[in-house]
């Protein structure tokens, strides 16, 4: 499988030989041991990511963020546009975006900025454990507070910032930012989710009939699959065709839907094949299948920010890092395991 580009390895080694260098001659100030909640009416909430899976790991601490200060407005400042994804959650006000683009273009980028600080943000948050880019970032955007982890060889100009927790899992890291609130400690929910509202999972439904037809649902389990991913994560297309094969001759009524980007081509003309431009459209329509079998991929979490029950093959990265986090998925780790061991933990999982 493709490793990840030479340019990528360089690119990550050079910033975090920067990072160290900058850490060494600036000296962040701490001002502030707790937020007062009660003051907070406006956050800006910066991760300069464009990948799907780092954005919807911000939606335990928006939701958590809701919950202790449910009068607050929160802003996005991402490394895309996902306004369509995640700008229908209760308190997200607005999403800016900071791409490659606006980067290049320092005009640009500056006038983002002065906007930005026409706001008047009572704090800002940079939730990220490495990301020098989000903290310089955060530096030069006005507010009372600015909050971050405190990380070595990281550069950061936050002036309240959280100890780094031996939390394991990518997503559950940035709710340890919640322990700078002042007041009761409350308990928020360990989950990826978008809040699809009631016409939206509707309208999912009516998409999956629409494919299938209400015939041939009945007594059915729809199972979809996602069969790309990034680098060493792929699994061959061959495994999938397969995988899905053997899985039909159990007799057990499956009907699989294989989900593919547009423009992509099915696994096999034998099996239905859906595509969406729209990712809350596809967040919809995951939310109507019984399953969503996939590899460590952003699809994955955006079905588990879905609420679908997920079946996870891992071949490379750490499930507790990475994996799902819904109360029902479940990760088979495919590695030194016969096809017919992955099929054995499929059928149980599907029909425990």
């Amino acid at each position: 499988m493709a490793k990840r580009p030479w340019h990528s390895r360089i690119r990550r080694s050079i910033s975090k030989s920067l990072n160290a260098f900058l850490c060494r001659i600036i000296n962040t100030k701490i001002e502030y041991d707790r937020i007062d909640a009660n003051g907070i009416k406006r956050i800006l909430l910066i991760r300069l990511n464009h990948r799907i899976g780092n954005i919807l790991f911000l939606t335990p601490l928006i939701k958590a963020l809701e919950k202790k200060i449910p009068h607050a407005q929160i802003d996005l400042l991402l490394g895309a546009d996902f306004s369509e994804l995640i700008g229908r959650m209760a308190n997200v006000n607005k999403i800016y975006c900071v791409n490659s683009r606006l980067i290049k273009n320092p005009f640009r980028l500056i006038t983002l900025i002065k906007e930005l600080n026409k706001n008047g943000y009572d704090l800002t948050i940079s939730p990220a454990k490495s990301s020098g880019s989000s903290n310089i970032l955060q530096a030069s955007i006005k507010s009372r507070y600015k909050l971050s982890f405190k990380v070595k060889d990281v550069i950061n100009f936050a002036n309240i910032v959280v100890d780094f927790p031996d939390i394991k899992h990518a997503a559950l890291l940035p709710l340890a930012l919640m322990d700078a609130f002042d007041g009761e400690r409350l308990t928020y929910e360990p989950y990826l989710d978008i809040s699809l509202f009631d016409d939206e999972k509707a309208r999912g439904k009516e998409i999956l009939t629409q494919l299938i037809g209400q015939d041939n649902i009945n007594g059915m389990k729809i199972i979809g699959i996602f069969r790309n991913a990034r680098y060493e994560k792929k699994i061959a297309d061959s495994f999938w065709l397969e995988y899905i094969n053997k899985l039909l001759e159990t007799g057990h009524g499956y009907i699989f839907v294989d989900i593919i980007a547009p423009g992509g081509k099915a696994v096999s003309d034998d099996v239905l094949s859906i595509s969406f431009v729209n990712l809350r459209e596809l967040a919809s329509f995951m939310a109507a299948l019984d399953f969503f079998i996939c590899a460590d991929t952003g699809p994955m979490h955006l079905a588990s920010a879905a609420k679908t029950d997920i079946i996870a093959l891992f071949n490379k990265t750490s499930p507790e890092a990475y994996g799902p986090l819904g109360k029902n998925d479940r990760v088979i780790d495919i590695n030194n395991k016969s096809l017919d061991e992955v099929l054995s933990e499929t059928v149980s999982i599907i029909h425990k």
